[in-house]
């Protein structure tokens, strides 16, 4: 998809989604999606962490139902080109106690 410069009234908006789409691979509407939640004032914790997995370019959450169902939404945001998701299982820890 083909932006024009100068299409969006907010710099600062622009700069970030051209930055996540030229640098970092991403597909417009997504890198919308993300540079817009970078902005909020006031964010969920998913939100967070999907800011989060993209700013260290990796996401790492627990094998949960809620965090599979992020993962996939960290997934479809990201893009191919973008930080990798991880689902990630506890190990059974194999101390006495649990044996």
């Amino acid at each position: 998809m083909r932006v024009e410069s100068g299409t969006i009234g907010n710099p600062g908006l622009e700069e970030k989604i051209r930055a996540l789409t030229e640098e970092g691979g991403m597909p417009y509407e997504q890198a919308v999606m993300l540079a817009a939640l970078a902005r909020l004032n006031i964010c969920s914790e998913e939100g967070k962490t999907l800011l989060q997995g993209l700013s260290k370019g990796r996401l790492r959450l627990p094998d949960e139902p809620a965090s599979r169902w992020l993962a996939e939404i960290a997934s479809w945001l990201y893009g191919p080109a973008g930080p990798k998701v991880q689902v990630t299982k506890r190990r059974k820890s194999m101390h006495a106690d649990n044996v």
